[in-house]
């Protein structure tokens, strides 16, 4: 799959894009990306597990890392 700079190699994992959006100066660093990426295979892997609250804290003290997210991702593309 191509994107619109037509740089389409697949990674192996979430973390795999993380670094290539990286080495791609796509993005600016890893972190915390690499937590996102880590806590998003946990509540898909063992929601059953996941606190509420730990996901209520997330949602509303680390909104921010979500923007800055995309505010980088908006800037190459």
């Amino acid at each position: 799959m191509r994107g619109r700079n037509g740089i389409g190699r697949r990674g192996n994992s979430y973390q795999d894009a993380i670094e290539r959006l990286v080495s791609l100066k796509i993005l600016k660093s890893a972190e915390p990306y690499k937590e996102m990426v880590r806590f998003r295979n946990r509540i898909v892997h063992e929601y059953e597990a996941i606190d509420p609250a730990i996901l209520f804290a997330i949602a509303t003290e680390h909104h921010l890392d979500f923007r800055r997210f995309r505010d980088e991702i908006d800037q190459t593309c």
